[in-house]
């Protein structure tokens, strides 16, 4: 068969269908290629995430022809091809900028900190109007189908440990903040999410060594990842929030146990403000935000953290041990004492 390389379109449409040859079908994008004499068009991998990314001629997808989509809602089937055409997103009318730069970052395999940055606050924009205006059909399958939350993760791992001399951090996690709102977007990912956050700040230098024209960006990122933690407990259904406490927890507490102390003083600091957060919801009520499943509502009572008897005892032995961490070991005992006796 001889393909017109004028008359094929450069984007992957719903009449065909992509099937990789590499052994990655859960690629981001693929992007068209001209044919070769004698042969179909290909596709090539340029999404972030791909494993095949950069492995040249190995790397292809043959067209196979489709019968004609069946007449339905605007959501392709979950087992179709991603696309790189997002325009099927019912917010993509009133922020089109916002969601084909999102989709080209996620489809580039290089990209500057200023992208990183742009394409982190796209989507914080993007969840933004999506509140104001409740355009949130198919928001969930386009996340997922271009890997948002797997992007933000790879972003914070190629961030440099040894200085913060971007916002791309602080970016990272309002983007979070974003998607918490996004119903079942972050389920399962939560604890490499965070995990990731806290490689890509908890390692930086000590405070008194930031460089000082880095130290209010330096300050804001850790208030940006106290927001964070806190929006992500509220994002989990009824029935997981005590699942997700124990979670959290047990991370910080692993991180305060370590041997370079900026790394324990940050840790427990999340500690100390995640403790004061849970003592600041006096009501049930408090926690309605939290949202609904089979469950009901979440209250206090129902909130059981296994881990809790050991934090309380490490907290105790901390309230003896540096100045630097010794103030903020007995804030956290005592908000977590409020915490259990509002139980």
């Amino acid at each position: 068969m001889l393909w017109d390389a004028g008359t094929f379109p450069a984007r992957l449409q719903a009449s065909s269908s992509a099937r990789c040859t590499g052994g990655f079908p859960h690629c981001a994008v693929l992007q068209h290629r001209s044919p070769s004499a004698g042969h179909p068009p290909a596709l090539t991998c340029t999404g972030r995430l791909c494993p095949g990314r950069g492995h040249g001629a190995g790397w292809r997808a043959e067209l196979l022809p489709l019968r004609s989509p069946a007449p339905g809602p605007f959501l392709q089937p979950p087992c179709s091809p991603p696309l790189v055409d997002a325009s099927w997103l019912p917010v993509y009318q009133r922020e089109r900028e916002l969601v084909e730069f999102i989709v080209a970052f996620v489809s580039s395999p290089e990209e500057d900190a200023e992208q990183k940055m742009r394409f982190l606050d796209n989507i914080r924009l993007l969840l933004r109007t999506v509140q104001l205006t409740g355009l949130s059909e198919g928001l969930d399958i386009f996340c997922r189908r271009f890997r948002l939350v797997e992007n933000i993760e790879m972003l914070l791992d190629e961030e440099p440990r040894d200085q913060l001399s971007t916002p791309v951090q602080h970016f990272a996690m309002d983007a979070i903040v974003a998607l918490s709102s996004v119903r079942s977007v972050l389920e399962g990912k939560e604890r490499r999410l965070l995990a990731a956050c806290f490689r890509s700040v908890f390692w930086l230098p000590p405070k008194g060594e930031i460089e000082a024209r880095h130290f209010s960006l330096y300050m804001m990122t850790l208030m940006a990842m106290d927001k964070m933690l806190e929006s992500v407990v509220l994002s989990y259904p009824a029935s997981r929030v005590s699942e997700g406490l124990q979670s959290i927890f047990q991370m910080l507490l692993d991180l305060a146990t370590s041997d370079n102390m900026a790394v324990q003083e940050r840790a427990l600091q999340r500690i100390m403000y995640l403790s004061r957060f849970l003592a600041d919801k006096p009501t049930v009520e408090a926690w309605d935000r939290v949202g609904r499943d089979t469950y009901g509502s979440v209250c206090y009572r129902d909130i059981q953290i296994p881990i809790l008897g050991r934090l309380l005892g490490c907290l105790i032995l901390f309230q003896s041990s540096s100045e630097a961490t010794a103030p903020l070991a007995s804030d956290a005992f005592r908000f977590l004492q409020q915490f259990m006796e509002n139980q």
